[in-house]
């Protein structure tokens, strides 16, 4: 199994628990939390296709198309730049 497929795998693991699901119920607050300086320097890390792959997240949440936002965020899990992402992202929303 390559790497990609792995992340992948993992991506589609992480939004089946209930923390997956808690970021998915929380897409909103998510988008809101980039919006603040700590949030845009944490996502001005992202990289290349990571990078746009959160814009494309982030746009579709802001239009309430919750699904390609769902999408974009499972496109993103699926890479380690884009799991750690997702992990200082939760530990953030934890703080608040």
């Amino acid at each position: 199994m390559s790497k990609n497929n792995d992340y992948e795998a993992m991506a589609k693991a992480m939004l089946n628990t209930p923390q997956g699901s808690k970021v998915v119920n929380q897409i909103d607050k998510i988008s809101d939390l980039l919006k603040q300086p700590e949030g845009q320097k944490l996502a001005a890390k992202l990289s290349g296709e990571n990078g746009e792959t959160l814009k494309k997240a982030a746009d579709a949440a802001n239009k309430g198309d919750n699904q390609a936002a769902i999408g974009a965020v499972a496109q993103l899990l699926s890479t380690k730049e884009g799991a750690a992402f997702a992990k200082q992202i939760i530990e953030m929303m934890n703080k608040k």
